[in-house]
């Protein structure tokens, strides 16, 4: 069977975007409220971005096994799967190419990542293919 590229989005927290929502919101309004042209250009293009980096915030396992992670253009990193050494189930709130806090930490020779990708358990599986060797 030949390898196909796969891509996964990020699970996206329910929490988070009602958060981050409401914080863009409040501050909209805020400049409306303050007839601050200036607040209200600058609050829309946040918002703007905010819905951009929702929009491309995936992982694809390529056919040629790699793990890719994007995230606008931000982040685009390129992971060899066979340098994936371990796996892990994470709650960890640092700042990663993840739009939910239901993450998994990716240990691989070069460091480590969070991400959290919506088919969690087909995407773990999908890479244990790929890298026998990976430990979860």
């Amino acid at each position: 069977m030949e390898k196909k590229d796969t891509k996964y989005p990020s699970k996206i927290d329910l929490k988070l975007l009602v958060f981050v929502d409401a914080v863009l919101m409040v501050n909209l309004v805020w400049m409306i409220y303050l007839k601050s042209v200036t607040g209200i250009v600058i609050a829309a293009l946040t918002s703007a971005f905010v819905i951009h980096i929702f929009v491309t915030t995936y992982y694809i396992i390529t056919h040629d096994d790699y793990l890719i992670v994007k995230s606008s253009f931000l982040v685009n990193r390129k992971i060899p799967i066979q340098d994936i050494t371990r796996i892990k189930e994470s709650n960890n709130i640092l700042s990663s190419p993840a739009l939910s806090l239901d993450r998994l930490e990716i240990r691989y020779k070069d460091g480590s990542i969070l991400i959290s990708p919506k088919e969690k358990e087909k995407f773990i599986q999908e890479l244990k293919t790929r890298n026998s060797s990976i430990q979860f």
